[in-house]
Formats: structure tokens, C-alpha cells, sequence
């Protein structure tokens, strides 16, 4: 009696393990732009790698790094970091503008650029590959 409920235990344990393999996403998935999220690219009109973020204020883009993306050359400066090395951005927020800053903790005294609700942009000659942080706002 004790061997079969084992046995039993044992199969269903492992029938469980595989279906939350079966449905787990693969470490190294295409990510892409969502409702909410606001989406750093690595190339401009929004191809290569991506970073994206539903939080509405980051004061430093360091420590963050580049995913594949499901864009075109999507795989282009995956597993860099997003501090000072984007060149598009995608507000995918209906309700809020995102302003992308120059400097660290949302400081725009040398430079910033404000993407409209709903809106993606090339990130101006100043502002390419100087991306600090960002703050959502209304």
C-alpha cells in the first residue's frame, strides 16, 4: 500500500513539474512593447534590443540591460546597458507623457526630451546615447 502511494505521489509530482515546464518562457524569449510600458531601443526607429519598463520614474538607467526584442535587428545590443545607450523610445502609455532626461535622478539642466502620450521617438542628437533616467508625467 505504501509503494503505490508512492508511486502515485511520484507520478503526479512529475506530471506537475512538466506542465509548469511546458509553460514556462524560454530565459531568452523576443520581448516587446506593451500597453503601460515605456521602451528604450538600442537603434533608432525603434529596432535592435529593447528595455522596457510599466514603472513610471526610474532616476538611473544604470544596472539595466538591452533584451531581444521582437523588433527588426531585434538581437542588436541585447545584453548591453540602457545607461547612455539608447536611440529610440516608445511611450506606449495612453495617459501619460514620458520625459527622458541627460542626467541622473530626472536632472534635465543640460538636456531632455518629452514623448507624447501614445507616442514613439527618435531620441533628438543631443539626448542619443545620453539616456540617465526617466519620469512619467500627466
Amino acid at each position: 500500500m505504501r509503494l503505490k502511494r508512492l508511486t502515485v505521489t511520484g507520478t503526479m509530482v512529475l506530471a506537475l513539474a512538466g506542465a509548469g515546464l511546458a509553460t514556462a518562457a524560454p530565459a531568452n524569449a523576443a520581448v516587446s512593447c506593451n500597453v503601460y510600458d515605456v521602451c528604450f531601443y538600442y537603434n533608432s526607429s525603434f529596432e535592435g534590443a529593447i528595455w522596457k519598463t510599466p514603472l513610471g520614474a526610474i532616476p538611473d538607467h544604470a544596472g539595466y540591460k538591452f533584451s531581444t526584442s521582437t523588433a527588426p535587428r531585434g538581437s542588436n545590443g541585447a545584453g548591453l546597458y540602457v545607461k547612455n545607450n539608447a536611440a529610440s523610445v516608445d511611450n506606449s502609455d495612453p495617459d501619460y507623457w514620458v520625459t527622458v532626461y541627460y542626467n541622473s535622478n530626472y536632472n534635465g539642466n543640460y538636456a531632455y526630451q518629452t514623448i507624447s502620450k501614445w507616442s514613439a521617438e527618435n531620441l533628438n542628437a543631443t539626448m542619443k546615447n545620453n539616456n540617465a533616467s526617466h519620469k512619467k508625467g500627466g
